[in-house]
């Protein structure tokens, strides 16, 4: 009788790999959707917080560059009341005549721009009283973000020779304070005194 072997072949490195359940895959697909939605959201967190802080920064770097502008502007108005010259603006009724002094005129509704004037009058005595007719010379706009917050004295006027600083009202110095629009942090307070000394300070709340 012929005799049969059973020969078993063992596929050991031949079986295929197991495979995750589909409840498994799922699973894992969702944690790494939330890890890529937290990555994200942090990431776009450090970028608006870095974002904010640069804004800041620059609006903060105007307000301080346009303060020194306005306190150079200031300046140049005790020139023209120390220099005394004749009047030759385009105001022909003053032409040829020399200005009681010149001053500063803010915008109280806007409070975004200030006009430069020469006042007149041919008694300049009574200037302090109020008593002048002002002629604009020239008028500025702050940067889009600044504003004067607060001006003591609306107008100043300087008049030779010192040339000294009269007040509106009356008062041994002025204070003029600006600031960012919208929430006010940091402030430049400008300060002027009866002798024309101008001194700046920065004011944190």
């Amino acid at each position: 009788m012929a005799k049969h072997s059973l020969f078993i072949i063992h596929n050991s490195g031949l079986e295929d790999s197991p495979r995750r359940s589909p409840a498994k895959a799922g699973r894992r697909l969702g944690q790494t959707v939330i890890e890529m939605l937290v990555i994200f959201s942090v990431t776009t967190l450090f970028l608006g917080i870095v974002l904010t802080f640069n804004r800041t920064a620059k609006n903060q770097n105007d307000l301080f560059q346009f303060t020194d502008k306005f306190v150079l502007d200031i300046r140049k108005v005790q020139d023209l009341a120390y220099l005394s010259q004749q009047y030759n603006g385009s105001d022909a009724t003053y032409a040829g005549v020399v200005p009681c002094g010149y001053g500063i005129l803010f915008d109280e509704v806007k409070k975004d721009r200030y006009t430069v004037f020469a006042a007149f009058n041919p008694d300049c005595s009574k200037i302090q009283q109020g008593s002048y007719t002002s002629v604009p010379i020239e008028t500025s706009t702050l940067p889009s973000l600044v504003r004067f917050i607060q001006f003591s004295s609306n107008p100043v006027i300087f008049v030779p020779p010192y040339p000294r600083s009269l007040f509106f009202p009356s008062s041994e110095s002025m204070t003029i304070r600006l600031s960012l629009s919208g929430p006010q942090t940091v402030f430049r307070d400008i300060l002027i005194n009866k002798a024309g000394q101008i001194s700046r300070v920065i004011t944190e709340q």
